[in-house]
């Protein structure tokens, strides 16, 4: 007879007040573990033809590691063959940052215009990277898997399919290219700082309990 209640993760409380120029703010950023089912490789896949089309510069951070498709010496090899050869074609463009951690990712975070997360991993469930994003003013791309499109909609971003670079790369393209899109970028901090801030995760905690 017990209740089933969902409490949705909650961002730093360092983020909360911080000031963000969006007249600066530019660039494409992946940041979750270097794994095959996060989607890297189609991440990497995708910006051939992205970076063709566009000025922006790629930032890259996470650590590497296996899954249950590809070990770490597999997926090592594979993303700095696929880095490499972009960077050869697009002079050093995309830039891999290792492990990023407190006011280092909260400042990258706070640069970047564009979130990307294109995972498939079987048991992702809410990341927190997706809200660290909105919080500090990115658009968001994903993909519809689990319960991603319950976090993220059309005013955020875009979904797209599972495993599809060429999907990935044109709403990349199409979202750079937006005259809204600092819109959306506004728009998702104060989505973030309504739904996802420490005082609201305390809220819905001791509304639960109470």
């Amino acid at each position: 007879k017990m209740n089933l209640e969902v409490v949705s993760n909650c961002y730093d409380p360092i983020y909360e007040n911080e000031v963000i120029d969006f007249n600066v703010k530019s660039g494409i950023l992946y940041l979750s573990n270097i794994m095959y089912t996060k989607g890297i490789i189609d991440f990497l896949d995708s910006l051939d033809n992205v970076l063709v089309n566009c000025n922006s510069e790629v930032y890259i951070a996470g650590a590497i590691l296996g899954d249950y498709l590809k070990t770490k010496n597999d997926i090592e090899t594979i993303f700095y063959e696929k880095l490499n050869s972009l960077n050869k074609k697009f002079d050093n463009r995309i830039k891999y940052l290792g492990i990023v951690k407190g006011e280092e990712k909260m400042l990258l975070l706070k640069r970047t215009s564009i979130f990307c997360l294109p995972t498939f991993h079987k048991t992702e469930a809410f990341p927190l990277s997706i809200i660290e994003a909105m919080a500090l003013g990115n658009a968001i791309i994903t993909t519809n898997h689990n319960y991603l499109p319950n976090i993220v909609s059309e005013k955020n971003g875009i979904i797209i399919p599972v495993r599809n670079p060429a999907e990935l790369a044109k709403s990349l393209i199409n979202l750079i290219t937006n005259p809204n899109l600092s819109s959306i970028q506004r728009d998702n901090v104060i989505f973030a700082r309504k739904n996802y801030s420490f005082s609201k995760f305390k809220e819905n905690i001791i509304r639960i309990l109470t």
